[in-house]
């Protein structure tokens, strides 16, 4: 409820008060947790990196015995692609970058996120036989820009849910040399 205020209201428009009151708790609670509403937006980026790692995992544990776990990435990434809203705080973080805190968490989730995708193109890589056309990191950094994109085209207003998940879902399978759907 915290990350939904600040992808609702960005970082700088958010009040505790507001916080507090979309949580469901009064504000002396949220300084119990947390030093100030820049704890509280630090706390919201990591929980973003978190929910996003939660799903992959969740993904992948539904992946079938003997099937690529690229595609149901792809198909679940492109499901989300600026649905949620969440998008909103790496966007405020952005304007928040003279901030040395705000950028260090957002840098910080930007490479674990580079990490772990790196991380999976490499063994789906070795596990399915050819390599990449792309090297896995250039590949993660593009589906990570591919992503960015998505959810700036969406908060535009430029590209409706089916376009920005047919756009994700082309671009994604030919950068990682899977066959077209």
């Amino acid at each position: 409820m915290m990350t939904d205020a600040f992808a609702d209201l960005g970082y700088r428009r958010a009040t505790t008060a507001q916080i507090a009151s979309r949580c469901g708790v009064q504000e002396t609670v949220l300084y119990r947790l947390w030093d100030d509403k820049k704890a509280m937006f630090l706390a919201a980026i990591e929980h973003l990196f978190e929910w996003r790692m939660n799903r992959i995992r969740a993904v992948l544990e539904k992946v079938p015995e003997g099937e690529g776990h690229l595609e149901y990435l792809i198909d679940d990434v492109a499901s989300t692609l600026g649905e949620n809203g969440l998008q909103r705080i790496i966007y405020a973080a952005l304007g928040e970058v003279g901030d040395l805190e705000i950028r260090d968490a957002l840098a910080g989730m930007y490479r674990h996120n580079y990490d772990t995708i790196s991380d999976l193109l490499d063994r789906s890589g070795k596990a399915q036989g050819p390599p990449l056309p792309a090297s896995e990191k250039d590949a993660a950094w593009a589906i990570m820009g591919l992503v960015t994109m998505m959810g700036l085209s969406s908060e535009l207003g430029l590209l409706g849910p089916r376009q920005r998940r047919g756009i994700f879902k082309r671009l994604a399978r030919a950068l990682l040399g899977l066959a077209p759907e």
